[in-house]
């Protein structure tokens, strides 16, 4: 589609009788050709002259006027910045600046047509539709849940809600605002992601996973609206060794449930130096470690249960190191 910042466009005609359509006023002689008028804007599904159609029906948004150069020297408009010829073998080509108006009636269509100008009787044959397809965008604002501050720096990826594709990206001013064009019609998702990892990521909406997210619509010649806060994150880190050896457990799993409802908050594996690392809301978390049958399953604290294990309140912004020893099993 057509960028929706709007393009210059040129349209070239064929066919077009040029010793058609005669005058009934001026600024044209009565009697001579008239041409036709070239106009972008948007239509009603009926809007042809020739079809009764009131000139309500054709909003203009830019237009040129196709004719004869003898009809446009006899009426002193060689010089006016609608003119363009109408050339002897029916041909013509004018350029228009093809830009959305969302000020217009929604159910009308962007287009560009044909018709007879200057007052002439309706023709028919001269009236041409030709359909003009926008691309849409997704635009708005970044702000920090706590204070509302506009939040720079912070880059927005759209995905195509049913296939999870790529489709666009935009990182955010130094207001927090950004706008992703260039997109078709359609559903889309947003993920928003602090580059410095001081927010916490999520996707339009505030949820955390791409299934989670409420799929926007997009139609063509328009911005959707979406505005984003982000929390700051609460960081939570630590190693996961072996008691006694101080062997680090490589891929053994660590998992942050929440201490209120118990559900899962979130996730990782050890790495190969024993250390974890996980970003989450501020809240208050209880902390599991799992190494499957080779070693006891431990909870935060050495608790051998959910129920018994220390909570620990994490602060936005803030850090929490912990270190865990677990037991081998046998």
């Amino acid at each position: 589609g057509i960028d929706l910042a709007g393009e210059t466009v040129t349209v070239s005609g064929t066919g077009f009788d040029p010793d058609a359509n005669l005058s009934t006023r001026p600024p044209i002689p009565v009697g001579q050709p008239t041409g036709v008028y070239v106009v972008f804007g948007k239509f009603a599904d009926t809007w042809q002259p020739s079809a009764g159609a009131a000139s309500s029906t054709r909003r203009v948004i830019d237009q040129r006027w196709a004719m004869p150069p003898a009809s446009a020297t006899a009426a002193g408009m060689l010089g006016h910045p609608q003119y363009v010829p109408l050339n002897p073998d029916g041909t013509f080509s004018a350029t228009l600046d093809v830009a959305p108006n969302p000020a217009l009636e929604a159910h009308y269509h962007y287009g560009v047509v044909t018709y007879a100008a200057g007052g002439a009787a309706p023709n028919a044959a001269q009236e041409t539709f030709t359909p003009i397809a926008f691309d849409g965008a997704i635009s708005g604002t970044v702000t920090a849940v706590d204070g509302g501050d506009p939040i720079g720096g912070i880059q927005v990826r759209v995905r195509d809600a049913a296939s999870n594709t790529y489709v666009g990206s935009a990182v955010t001013a130094g207001d927090g605002s950004y706008a992703v064009a260039g997109l078709a019609p359609g559903t889309y998702v947003v993920r928003f992601t602090d580059p410095d990892a001081n927010y916490l990521p999520v996707f339009n909406g505030g949820v955390r996973a791409f299934t989670q997210a409420t799929p926007l619509t997009v139609a063509g010649g328009a911005a959707t609206p979406v505005d984003q806060a982000l929390a700051l994150a609460s960081s939570l880190d630590g190693t996961v060794v072996e008691a006694g050896s101080g062997t680090p457990l490589v891929d053994a799993t660590v998992r942050v449930r929440d201490a209120g409802t118990g559900l899962f908050v979130a996730g990782t594996k050890v790495a190969a130096d024993g250390s974890w690392s996980l970003d989450v809301p501020a809240g208050t978390y209880v902390v599991m470690y799992d190494n499957g049958s080779a070693h006891v399953r431990q909870f935060h604290d050495g608790a051998a249960g959910f129920a018994s294990a220390t909570p620990m309140v994490a602060a936005p912004g803030g850090t929490i190191t912990l270190m865990a020893s677990l037991a081998p099993s046998g």
